[in-house]
């Protein structure tokens, strides 16, 4: 099921459901066991989160099983947590049951994110979405466990010629994976980034139209032709301030003086 299509952002006269696209993260993490994956989504200015139970007893088939929606502030704030988080990482001891994360909505329940640590040597991540309701009781949880993590690492050789060479391991790569885009979500969605993008691409778009003005010529099909606003007046006030600059000199207070006295 479409993340959008169980999402009903209507007004108290409209009936139609939200059509907004989703787009797919390539970021994916799946559990070591294969029967869970953890999944990043973008939908109607949201970043989607979500852990799903994955069945491939007949083909591959994913089932969203808790759903957390961010906002870029949300998102802003969850990262400034995993940073915390990680810092806690490097406690001699660690607390399994305490977790760091954000809440999201404001209704009820409300959604919510926490990632905690194992006190064990790895120091395993664990996620866990869920919601909980107004008197503070937890409704529905899931977590998933980030222990698939032994393909992540490099090679370091010391001889490779020899093939004398050491595999390095990335520990908590994915956790970094997910700051880097819960910055990138809560920096870009101003719409900067977009506007700039589709700025000096503009040039571009304009040969592309130009190429499809020809076939709606051909086919007699009416095409937008944006007005010219004409000449812009540069008659107005800080203009005219412009006509009188003036050149400015350095000098000694003496000389300013002296000219006073011209």
């Amino acid at each position: 099921m479409a993340i959008g299509s169980d999402y009903n952002g209507n007004s108290s006269n409209d009936s139609k459901q939200s059509k907004d696209t989703t787009y797919y993260s390539r970021f994916k993490i799946r559990s070591k066991d294969q029967k869970r994956s953890f999944g990043l989504t973008f939908w109607s200015g949201f970043m989607v989160f979500e852990i799903n139970d994955v069945d491939t007893s007949n083909g591959y088939h994913v089932n969203a099983l808790e759903t957390i929606r961010l906002s870029s502030n949300k998102a802003r704030i969850l990262a400034g947590e995993l940073r915390q988080l990680k810092e806690y990482m490097k406690q001699p001891k660690v607390d399994p049951n305490k977790a760091f994360g954000v809440s999201s909505g404001l209704g009820d329940p409300v959604p919510y994110i926490g990632f905690s640590v194992d006190n064990n040597p790895e120091r395993t991540v664990s996620i866990i979405i869920g919601k909980i309701n107004g008197s503070g009781s937890i409704v529905s949880s899931q977590t998933f466990v980030v222990d698939n993590d032994e393909y992540l690492y490099a090679l370091e050789w010391n001889n490779i010629s020899k093939m004398d060479v050491e595999r390095v391991q990335y520990d908590h790569l994915e956790l970094d994976v997910i700051i880097d885009t819960l910055d990138d979500f809560a920096k870009h969605m101003s719409g900067a980034l977009a506007y700039s993008i589709f700025d000096l691409g503009k040039y571009d778009n304009i040969k592309l139209n130009k190429r499809f003005d020809a076939i709606y010529d051909k086919l007699g099909i009416g095409k937008f032709v944006p007005q010219s606003s004409g000449s812009r007046s540069s008659n107005n006030f800080l203009n005219n301030l412009a006509s009188n600059n003036r050149t400015s000199n350095s000098g000694s207070l003496d000389d300013l003086m002296d000219g006073l006295d011209d």
